[in-house]
């Protein structure tokens, strides 16, 4: 596939991609996309960046929009549902992917193809609430979806299409009791895709767990470092010296660029972010220990532009795509070269 008018997508969808200036899939777009309109299980190797959202997106919308899907309560001529089940589930392992993963689902789905995203961090009653009108897609992190459906205000019955993001964070985060414990709500007969950078030994036991006969694309085998980084490595002497040339360096990026820099811990994300000058210097800061609101502000101000840095823990390392962001600092030595 070399062009998305290859795929006689529905117009709403060709038309929003169109828009947007999308014209070529990317390698793993061109890869799972047809396959996944085919039916098909996929278990695909692509590290952030790569398009792979709407590599399993595009398919989700063609699917819903082309089969009728309704809200639950008002069966199809060809899917009964249940009264309260989503027809399709996106597992996500931080909020802030989650939150994104919507973001985007928004931009090229039309309003009836509905979805909520559900996720730690804020009043449980907040999803109760708008799941009283049953959504067709819900987008989550792997604890609060397990709440909503022990409570019985999600069931998971009617879900046909699943999607694993970012498997293999999901493991580095001790989420397989969890998945596992969300596979058993959901039906046999489904459609089912994951997502992952690397093919570890238990990413493929997860797989063989969760798909049925899957197709298996890898666009980006082993971990590849962009030929379009320049790397660069400084010795310090000193803390003090380490904070003054980190200042230095966000100096250099050109106006409109911006700069994201990971620290190994909370507490030190806090220290460096004051010592940047913080908001009033444009720099901003999120970590574990921060409210949804607060993370939600913090993000939003910095893919708007307001915030020039972004000081984080590896919450935001992984699935987050800013696409003015010009430099990337480690302030301490990467410890996990697949993360880097």
């Amino acid at each position: 596939m070399v062009s998305f008018a290859e795929l006689s997508l529905t117009s709403f969808l060709a038309d929003r991609l169109q828009q947007a200036g999308f014209t070529a899939p990317t390698p793993i777009q061109s890869a799972a996309i047809p396959l996944a309109l085919e039916g098909r299980d996929l278990l695909a190797q692509a590290k952030t960046g790569s398009g792979k959202t709407l590599a399993f997106l595009i398919p989700l919308i063609e699917r819903a929009v082309k089969e009728g899907w309704k809200p639950a309560g008002h069966a199809s001529a060809s899917h009964a549902g249940s009264a309260r089940s989503p027809r399709a589930l996106v597992l996500a392992p931080t909020r802030e992917l989650a939150l994104q993963i919507e973001m985007e689902l928004r931009k090229y789905a039309p309003p009836s193809v509905t979805s909520l995203a559900v996720y730690g961090g804020v009043p449980i009653e907040r999803h109760y609430r708008a799941l009283r009108q049953p959504p067709l897609i819900v987008i989550g992190t792997p604890g609060r979806l397990l709440d909503v459906a022990g409570t019985r205000h999600l069931d998971l019955r009617g879900v046909e299409y699943v999607v694993m993001d970012e498997a293999d964070q999901m493991l580095d985060r001790g989420f397989l009791r969890d998945i596992q414990r969300i596979l058993q709500l959901l039906p046999t007969q489904r459609q089912t895709m994951l997502f992952s950078a690397t093919f570890s030994p238990e990413i493929l036991t997860l797989a063989e767990s969760m798909l049925k006969n899957p197709a298996r694309t890898a666009v980006d085998p082993g971990v590849n470092t962009p030929t379009t980084i320049t790397h660069a490595y400084y010795v310090v002497p000193s803390e003090s010296s380490r904070v003054q040339l980190i200042h230095t360096l966000l100096q250099s990026p050109e106006s409109g660029d911006q700069s994201m820099v990971f620290c190994d811990q909370k507490y030190k994300v806090k220290r460096l972010a004051a010592r940047l000058g913080g908001e009033p210097a444009s720099v901003g800061a999120i970590t574990g220990n921060h409210s949804q609101a607060q993370r939600e502000r913090t993000l939003t101000a910095f893919r708007s532009g307001r915030l020039r840095t972004l000081v984080a823990t590896d919450v935001a390392a992984r699935g987050l795509d800013v696409p003015s962001v010009s430099q990337v600092i480690h302030y301490e030595l990467p410890g996990n070269p697949t993360s880097y």
